[in-house]
Formats: C-alpha cells, structure tokens, sequence
C-alpha cells in the first residue's frame, strides 16, 4: 500500500488469482487504501474484526478454493456485507449469475478479462456517489430515492 494516496477510501478485494491482484494493485493501489483477500474465511475473518472499520467497496470475484461468493451472499450470517457497496470481477459469464448478483445488492458486475481504465472509472463512479444503492434497515419497508417515495419493499429489495 502506498502511503501517498490520493484519498483515503479503502477497497477490499476478495481475489484469489495472483494476475488479477497484481492488476488491482496497479490500478488501485496509488488511489485508495487496499487490502487483499484470497480466501472466503479470511474475508469473513476481516468483517468479524473489523466491524468499526468497514471498507467503502467490496471487490469480489465468485470463485474462490474455500466457496463461492454467490453462496456467501445467500447466506447471509454477514449481515455487514449488507451495508458495504461491493462489484463483482469475475469470469463467470452467465445471465443467472449475473440476475442473481445484481438482485442481491451488487453495484456493478463485469466479466474478465476487464480493462484496466475500465476498473479504476466503475470503482471511482462508485465512491463518489454517482452509483448509489440504499440501504433500508430496520422494519421500513418504504424508501425515498432521488426524491421518489417507492413503497412496499420486500426485506431484500
């Protein structure tokens, strides 16, 4: 991590592929405060511990030797994750993965192999608020986005 950061955003990044690493940290690296996850267990490990310090993104890719992030996300025990934007990176290329990975609250998705510009401009939309999602806690089940009031909401939406 570099200590001359352009602002001072973290991005965790559950990656397991030491090329897609080596790319994050290139792009990456030089604008936010990132931290590296290869695993399913020490990603869970960091939410436990860290639950004061939460990271602004999540960067996830699906495939990973302990789970798949899908099952991770269907679970639910990290109620957390609920909280923290996160994008999938992943080269699963598949409608139902792609359906089931924006319904449960995923930003953006996007299919490796990616372009390097094209990460760094999702990953800065979305810190900057321009790509936003709402979190509804509690037993609300209406929301106000963007000046409309949407009703009705199920517990997931």
């Amino acid at each position: 991590m570099n200590t001359q950061l352009v602002n001072n955003k973290s991005i965790w990044i559950l990656e397991d592929d030491k090329n897609c690493q080596f790319v994050y940290e290139q792009v990456l690296n030089f604008r936010y405060k990132t931290v590296y996850f290869d695993s399913i267990a020490t990603f869970i490990e960091a939410l436990q511990n860290n639950r004061e310090n939460l990271p602004s993104l999540v960067v996830a890719d699906l495939v990973l030797p302990d789970g798949n992030f899908l099952n991770f996300l269907t679970e639910g025990k990290e109620q957390e994750l609920l909280t923290i934007p996160f994008i999938i990176f992943s080269s699963i290329d598949d409608i139902d993965a792609l359906r089931f990975c924006f319904n449960e609250g995923a930003l953006d998705y996007l299919t490796k192999p990616f372009r390097r510009n094209e990460i760094l401009v999702k990953i800065e939309n979305i810190l900057s608020g321009r790509s936003t999602r709402t979190v509804i806690s509690g037993d609300s089940k209406d929301v106000t986005l963007d000046g409309v009031k949407i009703t009705g909401l199920t517990s997931k939406q």
